[in-house]
């Protein structure tokens, strides 16, 4: 599996067991979080910050992704 997996939602409680399954069966993972600081992976998975209100954090996320799974936040201007 060489193909950038993005998980979004990585620390929470479906993402972060996802991250570490498939950093576990070789594939290249990237973790999208909220602060670098709180992320906590296997030294082979790829660490970015990504904020939904910041469309330049999400372009950059998503850059060479195959693959994704997305998880939002529940938020009031969750359709904007």
């Amino acid at each position: 599996m060489n193909e950038i997996i993005l998980i979004t939602g990585a620390t929470g409680n479906t993402g972060a067991p996802l991250v570490n399954l498939l950093a576990a069966k070789g594939a290249k993972v990237r973790a999208a979080v909220h602060s670098k600081a709180k992320a906590q992976f296997p030294a082979n998975v790829e660490v970015v910050e990504m904020h939904l209100e910041n469309s330049a954090s999400v372009e950059a996320a998503f850059q060479g992704a195959a693959k994704a799974y997305f998880v939002s936040p529940f938020v009031d201007n969750m359709v904007a």
